[in-house]
């Protein structure tokens, strides 16, 4: 099998208060989500993310996690290096 390249992003996510597990199980079902996962501190959520490319990426944090209820602001941190896949 050939490698494949993708991008990766740490998703921060800030919600409305009481919404975390909501919000992480909705996280869970999204396409390139791989882990979700409630914290502490400015944020209340991590999500991590792969995609094909950047466009894929930013595609899918502007209209599936940002648009869904709860969701008051994101920040995408996007990994210095690719993730090579065999498949």
């Amino acid at each position: 099998m050939a490698e494949k390249r993708k991008i990766a992003a740490y998703i921060l996510i800030k919600i409305a208060p009481g919404k975390s597990r909501n919000i992480t199980d909705q996280l869970s079902k999204i396409e390139g989500v791989k882990t979700a996962h409630p914290v502490t501190g400015m944020f209340d959520i991590i999500a991590y993310l792969e995609a094909a490319d950047i466009n894929n990426l930013t595609g899918t944090v502007r209209t599936r996690i940002q648009t869904l209820g709860s969701v008051l602001r994101t920040h995408t941190a996007i990994v210095g290096e690719l993730v090579t896949t065999g498949d």
